[in-house]
């Protein structure tokens, strides 16, 4: 046990207008099977009922630590919520997804049994927004090299269910919104040029899908092209052999009709 101002874990949320699913995500932490947490929230200028359900827990549970600021942006508000985390272990979690109660005790165990690892993942059950199973499970390779050998093809991570140590990701930097909405690749390159990754084969969060989903209220074409980016740069970085370059613009055929890319896929 850490002491008070200095917990094990550090929950990282951010939230915008998110009154219809924040209790859901809030009582999760409370019903982890862990206690020795603490939740840094920025509220990032809500409208709604997000600011007086904030202050409502942390008058609950002084570890629940409720910041209120003007509109930042997503990233902006990620970053200041990291940059007060005091926790040696920095676990994302969105405002409208729920981890299990057991996410932060398989989370570090994993990290405490590899010591070369910096940040894990987990995969994720997908939910509706009334909260009902979609039985549909979110997953993606689970070694340091396999998940290097699809980086380019695909982000391996859901981002909510990650668990960082604290010392990888400052060293790593900050988050940036070169990428959008690719931005959680960026870090993973990042991350992965000084540390080993990983993911967790167990499903520790329910990944809630509903209409305000930042992946599904972008332009498609704006989507396209800054996914397309971030692969590049992934590519880059990660010095992927160039015979991988085509995987640069596999983004495309997201905007074509199925068929055609059916067809695609028949030719030799």
């Amino acid at each position: 046990m850490t002491s008070e101002s200095h917990p094990r874990f550090s929950f990282i949320v951010t939230v915008f207008n998110g009154d219809a699913f924040l209790e859901e995500t809030l009582l999760s932490f409370l019903h982890q099977t862990e206690s020795d947490w603490e939740a840094v929230i920025v509220d990032d200028g809500s409208t709604d009922r997000t600011a007086s359900i904030l202050d409502r827990y942390q008058a609950l549970d002084a570890r629940f630590q409720v910041f209120h600021d003007t509109r930042l942006g997503r990233i902006p508000a990620l970053n200041k919520a990291i940059g007060l985390a005091n926790g040696a272990y920095i676990v994302i979690n969105d405002a409208d997804d729920i981890s299990v109660p057991n996410r932060l005790r398989i989370q570090y165990g994993y990290l405490e049994e590899h010591p070369d690892v910096g940040m894990v993942g987990a995969f994720a059950n997908m939910i509706d927004p009334e909260g009902n199973d979609l039985h549909e499970i979110i997953s993606a390779p689970t070694e340091d090299k396999d998940i290097r050998c699809v980086l380019i093809r695909f982000n391996p991570f859901v981002h909510s269910t990650i668990m960082y140590r604290a010392d990888v990701l400052r060293a790593a930097g900050n988050y940036r919104e070169t990428f959008l909405p690719g931005f959680e690749w960026e870090m993973c390159v990042n991350i992965m040029k000084i540390s080993h990754v990983a993911n967790i084969s167990q499903t520790l969060v329910a990944y809630r899908v509903h209409a305000n989903s930042l992946t599904r209220t972008r332009n498609v074409l704006k989507r396209l092209v800054n996914v397309t980016r971030a692969r590049w740069f992934v590519f880059r970085e990660m010095r992927y052999p160039f015979k991988d370059f085509p995987l640069v613009f596999m983004g495309f055929t997201d905007v074509l009709p199925k068929s055609f890319v059916q067809w695609l896929r028949t030719l030799r």
